[in-house]
């Protein structure tokens, strides 16, 4: 067996979380989840991603509920063979007094930049104050809009911001996502649901068509909206740019579990032509 030395290298929060991402196994002792969506051409290459985490922060006892407490925020980018491709740590600190209708919900965003391909997000939150992390995984394939044909980005929805009692980070999305992006995907019939997305092409067409429906678990369509025609925006590459900016009211909907769907059509490619073709899909439950 082979015996290492230990290392010299001191103790950091930085390297401490690192450490902590790395692992294969998530981590419980903070409840969070996360949302992640690659959407504009970043520098040199890369595309830059938005991130939203959903932290549901253990509630002091009322007697006590005015205190200053840091979370640092942290994601790894993990290809498919292990390697680090990418990393971001941010620590903030929080001063304040929940209120007694407060609930300990967080919204915490920030912003990566990847090179297109496959990878692992390993994202996580420590409580300095309460000493505990929080971890979790999220798939990502990040597009390469370069590309000739159409690509288009995840989808990000927005609604209703109920039960939360603090959203920071937004300055990190400027200029990705023009509003709070929510990770419920549980709705009333009373609610409308934001879409956004981004999308590019190289050809003729001049513009792309978008149409939203929403259907039932066996894909049979409930409720519809009107197809816009979104003008695309010229590159110096010659490419064309889009933005999805949308909203879908639930009303008339009974409760259930549906499929939200975006397709994106670019004119002049083609009907038989899956180039000029994208759709994007996104679970939701109406109460």
């Amino acid at each position: 067996y082979e015996i290492k030395k230990a290392s010299n290298k001191p103790v950091t929060d930085t390297r401490t979380m690192t450490g902590q991402l790395a692992t294969g196994l998530d981590d419980p002792g903070l409840p969070i989840r996360a949302f992640a969506a690659p959407l504009a051409i970043g520098p040199r290459g890369t595309t830059r991603t938005a991130i939203t985490v959903e932290l549901a922060y253990p509630l002091p006892p009322a007697e006590a509920r005015g205190l200053k407490y840091e979370i640092r925020f942290g994601a790894l980018a993990l290809s498919p063979d292990a390697k680090i491709k990418g990393s971001l740590q941010r620590p903030s600190t929080y001063t304040g007094t929940f209120s007694t209708r407060a609930t300990g919900r967080m919204l915490i965003s920030d912003a990566m930049n990847l090179e297109p391909g496959t990878y692992t997000l390993r994202i996580g939150l420590t409580s300095k104050t309460l000493g505990k992390t929080g971890t979790t995984r999220v798939r990502l394939v990040v597009p390469d809009f370069t590309k000739k044909e159409l690509t288009m980005s995840p989808v990000v929805i927005g609604g209703p911001v109920t039960g939360i009692d603090a959203a920071t980070g937004l300055d990190y999305l400027r200029g990705l996502v023009p509003f709070q992006p929510v990770l419920t995907r549980d709705f009333s019939a009373t609610d409308t649901v934001r879409v956004y997305a981004r999308a590019e092409w190289k050809s003729s067409g001049e513009a792309a068509a978008l149409g939203l429906r929403l259907t039932d678990m066996n894909g049979a369509v409930i409720k519809t909206q009107p197809i816009a025609s979104l003008p695309g925006t010229k590159r110096l590459d010659g490419h064309r740019d889009v933005t999805v900016d949308a909203t879908f009211a639930l009303d008339g909907v009974p409760p259930g579990h549906y499929v939200l769907v975006a397709e994106l059509t670019v004119d002049g490619w083609g009907t038989t032509s899956d180039k000029g073709r994208a759709l994007r899909a996104v679970p939701l439950t109406v109460r």
